[in-house]
């Protein structure tokens, strides 16, 4: 399945809010499996090219491809953005509601449940209401219910934004077991340190404009862009 979505090609694309233009005539590709970040400084446009790639908001002009996965088909892959958004249910029931979306039968519940939480703690905790939980373990629960359904691509906007080292352990281990699994990771971070651990693949954005892209190893190595240059160095 993940062939026929890769690669994603954005052709041309350009995007604006009233008389603000976001993006103009963008084109980049994403032919890897792994882990991709994209990187920038706030107002770089990252959070909206995850919302383009997911299909969640529409561009002005210009195409944006999912290799040959039908354009009017659902694309399967999951969102995490920033601030998490869960039911005023308990965790339990926060993570059965996507399985229920996807008719998995009632019986298999608890095993898929079960084998997913990250360790312990999270099966004492499966009773209590989700709005109870730290906003670390509440972006945690958020991952979970993404990752639950198998998607085959997982888009995260800054799943671990000023959340404590525990949380963002967790979640970073839940992003590269997904990754181990086949999934297609694509995370948007403005953390240098979290992009130098998970990523195989970066993307540097600046003012809408993809100013470097390549592996990751030579980005942070060998970085081409002054743009690149300069804003990576205000973190090593």
């Amino acid at each position: 399945m993940l062939d026929k979505i890769l690669p994603i090609k954005f052709e041309n694309v350009s995007l604006a809010f009233s008389s603000n233009k976001i993006f103009k005539n963008l084109s980049l590709k994403i032919s890897n499996k792994g882990i991709s970040v994209i990187m920038g400084p706030n107002g770089a446009g990252k959070s909206l090219i995850l919302k383009l790639m997911a299909g969640l908001i529409k561009p002005d002009s210009g195409k944006i491809v999912h290799a040959n996965f039908p354009p009017k088909m659902n694309l399967p892959c999951g969102f995490v953005f920033q601030k998490p958004i869960l039911l005023r249910r308990t965790v339990k029931e926060n993570l059965k509601y996507p399985l229920g979306i996807i008719g998995l039968n009632k019986n298999e519940y608890d095993g898929v449940i079960n084998n997913i939480l990250p360790n312990n703690k999270w099966k004492l905790i499966l009773n209590y209401p989700a709005k109870k939980l730290s906003v670390g373990e509440q972006q945690i629960l958020s991952l979970l219910r993404a990752i639950i359904v198998k998607p085959k691509i997982l888009f995260l906007d800054e799943p671990s934004s000023s959340l404590d080292p525990t949380s963002t352990a967790i979640i970073e281990s839940l992003i590269t077991k997904a990754a181990k699994n086949n999934v297609k990771i694509i995370l948007a971070t403005h953390n240098l340190v979290q992009a130098k651990r998970l990523a195989e693949e970066i993307m540097f954005f600046d003012e809408g404009r993809l100013m470097e892209q390549g592996r990751a190893d030579k980005i942070l190595a060998d970085r081409k862009s002054l743009t690149t240059s300069h804003y990576l160095s205000e973190f090593i």
